[in-house]
């Protein structure tokens, strides 16, 4: 049992990396001693520069070798920047059933970025399986992020991870694209964001090409926290929101190929009162914060989201073959917000964010909205743009609409906003009538 706030180290000296394959750390338990072990003002970078702010807290940082092994490790009382580390030069690695506990506070409550499970392995082959993460609360200033990765060729699944801010992030920002990456089964309660996916540049080494290519995000659980009274730091109220999305960058962007999201169940509280959702908050998709960055061969399907506020699909993106089917949306657009555009809630946001760039080969078909809200908020379904880019092949057919409750003088089906937007719709008249009353597709051009 470890009771200091000193980290385990396993390398030769600040810039020579040592060989330590078949390393297997095991059965050990990691008490940081938080309570008497406050963290120091931030330095100007705690997780480059070895700060004693934050990395003290570390529990093991293997930095190269192959067949390298975490496994049963009970860590707890602690606040680090990174906990559990795989580096540049692994090879092949395991973190399995290990066990975090009151993670993310210390007596002078240093808010500071975290990621308790950190892998970095660039030409690795990664297991991140079956393992407990639980923060020390709900709204605590460094229980920001369980589990990140840069890597391919990466299994993510099992995980059970409670009251951290952000759940999971996979990211494309390493040296070449990442691949072969599966997300699946984990459960996640208590989080502002689910699983979130990073898609950008690493320069020098990666600047074209895709970030994320071929990643499966499949039959997870997300039951996010919702806004809450007296929220401060990472869970303040007005930051962004999200279920399984990628994360928008105004600094540069690579195109992602390749990505399914299928199976999953994302539950938000329903909201009863006013609060200020963030414009940038979006269940599944992309909000791209680059002129060009498009999503290819891209797969969203039979996914079950409830009550989440703002749109629960936005691809604010270029679009080449998308398909999204299967859905299950209930109660979602849901938002009372006041300070966000009314189309930000609108359950699906189609809208490309560049001009050069436009919608290829998208279908929407075979989903279910369903919303037994007793006076709907939702005043259409769809929000569809294409500014001045070309669309082909845009396709919505065969969903299926109940809604129960009153609807407002304003409420539509869709909201056609650009002549050159020309989907077809083959949505059954007399169906719709049936579930939203006398609401018919608005022909557009």
């Amino acid at each position: 049992v470890q009771t200091c706030a000193l980290p385990i180290l396993v390398l030769t000296s600040t810039t020579t990396v040592t060989d330590v394959s078949n390393t297997y750390i095991h059965d050990l338990t990691f008490d940081h001693n938080i309570a008497n072990n406050g963290l120091l003002p931030a330095g100007p970078n705690p997780l480059i520069n070895w700060d004693a702010t934050t990395d003290c807290n570390a529990s093991v940082i293997l930095y190269a070798g192959s067949k390298l092994r975490y496994e049963r490790l009970e860590i707890k009382n602690a606040s680090p920047g990174w906990s559990l580390v795989f580096g540049l030069s692994v090879t092949t690695g395991t973190i399995r059933d290990c066990y975090w506990s009151n993670i993310g506070d210390d007596p002078n409550h240093t808010a500071h970025d975290s990621s308790l499970i950190y892998s970095h392995a660039i030409n690795g082959s990664i297991y991140i399986c079956d393992n407990v993460m639980v923060s020390a609360g709900w709204n605590k200033p460094s229980a920001c992020t369980a589990i990140e990765t840069h890597n391919s060729k990466m299994i993510v699944s099992q995980n059970q991870i409670t009251n951290f801010a952000h759940g999971i992030y996979v990211t494309g920002v390493d040296t070449s694209d990442d691949y072969n990456v599966i997300v699946s089964n984990n459960t996640i309660d208590g989080a502002l964001d689910g699983i979130v996916l990073w898609s950008q540049p690493y320069p020098p080494w990666h600047v074209d090409g895709y970030g994320l290519r071929g990643v499966v995000v499949q039959n997870n659980t997300i039951r996010l926290c919702g806004y809450r009274p007296g929220a401060t730091g990472y869970w303040m109220n007005g930051t962004p929101e999200g279920g399984i999305y990628i994360n928008p960058d105004a600094s540069g962007e690579l195109d992602v190929c390749g990505l399914i999201i299928d199976g999953n169940y994302i539950y938000h509280p329903l909201e009863n009162s006013i609060v200020v959702n963030n414009i940038a908050s979006l269940c599944i998709g992309w909000r791209s914060g680059t002129e060009g960055a498009s999503i290819i061969h891209c797969q969203i399907s039979n996914n079950i989201v409830e009550n989440f506020p703002m749109s629960v699909i936005r691809l604010a993106c270029g679009i080449n073959d998308i398909k999204i089917f299967g859905n299950q949306f209930i109660n979602c657009g849901s938002s009372l917000t006041t300070g966000a555009p009314a189309n930000y809630t609108w359950p699906i946001f189609i809208a490309p964010f560049a001009t050069t760039i436009g919608i290829n080969d998208l279908v929407i078909e075979h989903n279910s909205f369903f919303d037994d809200i007793a006076t709907t908020r939702i005043t259409s379904f769809y929000y569809l743009n294409n500014a001045t880019a070309t669309t082909s092949n845009f396709v919505i057919r065969d969903n299926v609409y109940h809604v129960t409750g009153a609807k407002g003088g304003g409420f539509r089906f869709w909201y056609p906003v650009a002549a050159n937007v020309k989907p077809l719709i083959n949505e059954s008249i007399a169906s719709c009538e049936a579930y939203i009353g006398l609401i018919q597709p608005v022909a557009v051009g």
